[in-house]
């Protein structure tokens, strides 16, 4: 049996998160591929394709913005279809050094949070299990 864990640190710069933050999840490595997939379809689904096609990587900073919480309520709840096309638009126009729309930036800042939660729920749906020191992942029993 082996688990593959991931272990990251946020804050600990003082710029952009006002708390510093040290965690991570461990994955057996029977689920690591699909949990791959998965996370990569969410992204695909929620943003319309890799976020490194527009010069941007998945990071909680970035998709958890106090600004996001702030934009998504200024436009009505987007359909998932609605919400990935303006995302889309929103993503060109940053790399075009356009302005965005407002519907846009309200598309966006929708998708960062709702994938934000998707990608909690895939790391219930594939059993990941957080890790606060590495040997709780011997306790785990699996």
């Amino acid at each position: 049996m082996s688990w593959l864990l991931f272990m990251d640190e946020s804050g600990h710069d003082h710029r952009s998160m006002p708390y510093e933050v040290r965690g991570g999840v461990a994955i057996h490595s029977s689920k690591l591929w699909a949990f791959t997939k998965h996370i990569q379809s969410l992204e695909i689904q929620h943003f319309g394709m890799p976020r490194h096609a527009f010069d941007s990587e998945i990071k909680g900073d970035i998709l958890l913005k106090k600004k996001r919480f702030k934009y998504k309520d200024q436009i009505r709840m987007l359909s998932p279809s609605e919400r990935r096309d303006l995302t889309i638009s929103f993503l060109k126009s940053t790399v075009q050094k356009k302005s965005p729309r407002g519907l846009e930036l309200g598309a966006y800042c929708q998708s960062c949070l709702v994938f934000s939660q998707e990608i909690l729920n895939a790391l219930e749906l594939f059993d990941c299990c957080p890790v606060q020191n590495p040997g709780t992942i011997l306790d785990r029993g699996a």
